[in-house]
Parts: structure tokens; sequence; C-alpha cells
């Protein structure tokens, strides 16, 4: 059974087996002191990257949320633009309709006087042939 001896980056253990003193490192680095002081500098270094990059996270979140904005209201004057658009062609269908009614009435009251016209001078020839038969 061992023992430990001793606080800090190396433990002396103690084994009965031997009678020796064996040194043993409680980290798995196997540097001591200058390690470990190293790693917390890699450690404040990391840190200080990663407070930098949540920065830019967060600069580049609300740049997206201000440009979901810009987004929403454009897409929003569009839908306005494309319903007037929408509403002055109607308008303008529902004109060229009349106008094409219209021109229709006119073409049905010209075709209703040239038959009428029509009728009327076969009714003259027809009335001539009959006055010249008697």
């Amino acid at each position: 059974m061992a023992t430990t001896k001793g606080k800090g980056p190396f433990c002396f253990l103690k084994t009965q087996e031997k009678g020796l003193f064996r040194r043993e490192e409680k980290n798995s680095y196997g540097r001591g002191n200058r390690l470990g002081h190293r790693m917390r500098e890699e450690k404040q270094e990391i840190r200080g990257h990663l407070v930098l990059t949540n920065k830019r996270l967060d600069d580049i979140n609300t740049h997206l949320a201000d440009q979901s904005r810009r987004i929403d209201a454009i897409r929003e004057e569009m839908g306005q633009r494309t319903d007037a658009v929408r509403e002055e062609l109607v308008q303008m269908i529902q004109e060229t309709n009349k106008r094409i009614d219209e021109t229709n009435r006119r073409i049905d009251r010209l075709y209703e006087v040239i038959v009428r016209r029509d009728e009327h001078s076969m009714l003259e020839q027809r009335v001539a042939n009959l006055e010249r038969g008697f």
C-alpha cells in the first residue's frame, strides 16, 4: 500500500514492496510547474479568443436580425405595391371590357341596320317585281 506526501504538481509515494521513494506526477503532462503555467497562459489565450468569437457571433446575430427586419419591411412594401398594381390592372381590365361591350353593341346595331337595309332592298325589289307583274 502506498501513502502520499506533500501537495503540488508532484507527490511522493512510498512503496512498501521495495522501500524506495518513487516520484510520480499528479498531472498527465509530466512537465511540472512550467507546463502548468504554460497551460494557464494558453487557457487565458483561448478564453480571450472565445470572448472575441462570442462578440463576433453577437455582432453577426444583431446584423442578421437587422437584415431580417429590413427584409420583412421590404416584403410588406412589395406586397402593398403588388396589391396596388393588381387593383389598377383589374380596373383597367374592367374598363377595357366595358369598351369591348360598347363596341359589340355598336357592331350589333350596325348589323341590324345592314340587315334591315338588305331586307328593305329585297322588299323593294319584290315590290318592283310585283308591280311589273301587274
